[in-house]
């Protein structure tokens, strides 16, 4: 038996997101308040960048920046690292290693639609490996 899971099959499609002129505090009150570990960044309505906790961690508070007048657009990581919405749940893992993250966004002609982590990736592979044992 084969499972061919996709990046589109396991991704998270209501990405929570902010304007990139937000301050770090409205960021980690929105990852408390929706328990994430990340929100993505919006420039006029294309997403351009993500946050996530290690950059608040490295870029804020190691360096001491004022949570509420430092801008998301000043710590985000930027450009975003995208994998098609049609690409193998072996080529999302490659991916996530190649470039050192923890989440990828998935994109569908030119669109991001969704985004995955790897606690997504290990969950999935996991199911699939358990749903072939029981058989």
């Amino acid at each position: 038996m084969t499972i061919v899971l996709k990046a589109k099959d396991i991704m998270v499609k209501d990405i929570i997101y902010l304007d990139e002129d937000a301050n770090v505090f409205d960021a980690v009150k929105t990852m408390v308040d929706n328990n994430i570990g990340c929100v993505a960044i919006k420039r006029e309505e294309k997403f351009v960048g993500i946050i996530t906790e290690r950059d608040v961690l490295s870029r804020v508070i190691a360096k001491k920046k004022d949570f509420e007048t430092t801008k998301l657009r000043e710590v985000m990581s930027s450009p975003l690292i995208t994998i098609e919405g049609d690409a193998s749940l072996y080529r999302v893992s490659r991916k996530l290693v190649k470039h050192n993250i923890k989440r990828i966004f998935v994109e569908e002609n030119g669109e991001i639609v969704g985004l995955i982590s790897q606690r997504d990736l290990v969950r999935e592979i996991m199911n699939a490996f358990l749903s072939l044992i029981a058989i």
